[in-house]
């Protein structure tokens, strides 16, 4: 049998799916074609309540596996939905329109979502490439979920800081005032700011999208609204919707390292919102797509699976929990790759490995070579 489960998709050479183990130093350890992806899947909704997918957005092959993950997704969990970084708060109701089937034939509709979202003004990369999961949305009634700053509350922090925010403007994207304050002060968030904000903020000033003499300081506070915005929008609208679990599709960029959305949403599902699972922790889960070296900040080749050395990594995260490929990826690509296996691993009972590092955990081994 040459060909995947689906009976289309031929079996890659090297596994597509893999979970990063906190090994010293991590690992990769791949998914089997079919079981093991299924599975690793089955254990992402089962041990999490918000799954991102962190994607480059003007590549479509990464919306294209993302259409098939989520898809697969709902498979397993019916009552999912699908959060955007592509719409912002302002336009929930066009999503809401569009899935309601309020404009009844599909091409008028598409229309009508391009139109009152403003894509062509505020977002740069192409509508095209979203269709497909727009309109699997539309078919399969899956509720879409803007996440994203408005671009006003957005121009005013970028020409102000946050003070260019006040009451209930400031409220709708940070309600928890004073969490998003003190997790700036976090060791693990001052690292990722150095290593990946700084880094952003030196690639967009090299564009020249950032204009003249930008000020750093003003794209960090830019950066960390926008991040928190997309985190605190799935999780409340999870606090609202109790019996559902969400896929975020947004940029690599907030997704890999663990600090930009993830920890964000960890923290107000935990401690503002309250949804606490029995562990006492609300549990979100990190996957890149189509992930490369480049982007990882790796000196070489193959990924970078984390960025503290010596005593930065106990508070160091990983690159993503978990790793998805459309094709075989390139075997230099690969860090320390496992056999394969038909199921990953369960973390806390694959001892002596530790669990990941969270906002307040970490380990102490020794240092660890990248």
């Amino acid at each position: 049998n040459y060909l995947r489960a689906d009976g289309v998709t031929p079996l890659s050479p090297r596994p597509l799916a893999y979970q990063i183990l906190p090994t010293d130093p991590p690992t990769m350890q791949p998914m089997t074609s079919g079981r093991g992806e299924t599975n690793m899947l089955k254990k992402i909704l089962r041990e999490n309540e918000l799954v991102l997918l962190g994607e480059h957005h003007d590549q479509g092959i990464d919306q294209e596996l993302a259409l098939r993950l989520v898809r697969e997704l709902r498979g397993l969990h019916y009552n999912l939905a699908l959060g955007l970084e592509m719409v912002q708060l302002q336009f929930q109701p066009a999503l809401d329109r569009y899935i309601s089937r309020e404009v009844a034939d599909l091409a008028a509709a598409d229309e009508d979502l391009r139109r009152s979202t403003e894509w062509d003004d505020r977002w740069p990369f192409p509508f095209e490439n979203y269709l497909p999961l727009f309109h699997w949305a539309r078919q399969a009634r899956v509720p879409l979920v803007a996440a994203n700053t408005d671009s006003e509350a957005q121009l005013k922090v970028q020409l102000s800081g946050f003070e260019g925010l006040r009451g209930a403007e400031r409220q709708r994207y940070v309600p928890d005032v004073l969490g998003f304050l003190n997790y700036t002060n976090q060791p693990g968030f001052k690292m990722y700011a150095d290593r990946v904000i700084r880094r952003s903020f030196e690639y967009h000033n090299e564009t020249g999208v950032l204009g003249p003499s930008p000020d750093p300081n003003l794209f960090f506070a830019a950066r960390v609204l926008w991040d928190e915005t997309m985190a605190n929008a799935a999780t409340k609208w999870l606090e609202e919707h109790p019996r559902h679990k969400m896929v975020l599709l947004a940029g690599s960029d907030h997704v890999k390292y663990g600090y930009g959305i993830q920890a964000r949403a960890e923290r107000l599902g935990t401690d503002y919102y309250n949804l606490r699972r029995r562990d006492g922790k609300f549990r979100v889960a990190s996957v890149l797509l189509n992930p490369t070296a480049e982007e990882s900040y790796s000196y070489i080749r193959r990924l970078r699976l984390g960025l503290g050395q010596g005593a930065r990594k106990s508070y160091s995260r990983f690159l993503a929990d978990y790793i998805w490929f459309s094709t075989s990826p390139r075997v230099n690509l690969l860090t320390r790759m496992l056999n394969p296996r038909d199921a990953p691993y369960d973390i806390p009972e694959f001892n002596p490995i530790p669990s990941r590092p969270r906002l307040d955990e970490g380990w102490n081994n020794g240092p660890t070579i990248y």
